[in-house]
C-alpha cells in the first residue's frame, strides 16, 4: 500500500465529539493498478489496516464510487449518546509526478488534528 495513504488517492474520514480531544480517522484507499483497496484507521502514529470497515470500490468512467460501513468507534463517536462531529476529505493523485488535490466536506484546514470546522450532525428517532 501506499504510505502514507494521504499522498495518494483516498478518502479520508474524520469523527470526533465535540469539545473533546479525540479525533478518530479513517482511510478508504481505492487501490489501483499497483495497489489493491484497502481500509485503516489511524492509531497512535501510523496506518492499521482495519478488516471491520467494510466497504466496496466501483470502477467509474471518469473515477470511482466507494460506499463504506464504518465502525463508530473508529471514528470515536457514538450517536447514543448526543451529537457528534464528522469531516470527510478527498484526496485525488493526478499523476505519478506527485501532484495531488485535496478537498474537504465542511471546509477543514487540517482536518487530522483540528475539529473545529467538522459539520456537527444530530441523529433524530423517527
Amino acid at each position: 500500500p501506499c504510505t502514507p495513504a494521504w499522498q495518494g488517492s483516498c478518502v479520508e474520514i474524520f469523527g470526533a465529539i465535540p469539545r473533546q480531544g479525540a479525533i478518530g480517522h479513517v482511510f478508504l484507499v481505492p487501490g489501483g493498478t499497483t495497489e489493491p483497496a484497502h481500509a485503516a484507521f489511524f492509531a497512535g502514529e501510523k496506518e492499521q489496516p482495519d478488516p471491520t470497515i467494510r466497504f466496496r470500490v466501483t470502477p467509474l468512467a471518469a473515477g470511482y464510487r466507494i460506499t463504506a460501513l464504518i465502525p463508530c468507534r473508529r471514528l470515536r463517536i457514538d450517536p447514543r449518546t448526543g451529537p457528534f462531529l464528522l469531516e470527510a476529505q478527498v484526496n485525488t493523485a493526478l499523476s505519478g509526478d506527485g501532484a495531488f488535490q485535496r478537498a474537504t466536506l465542511f471546509g477543514s484546514c487540517a482536518a487530522y488534528k483540528d475539529a473545529s470546522h467538522y459539520g456537527l450532525i444530530r441523529v433524530r428517532e423517527t
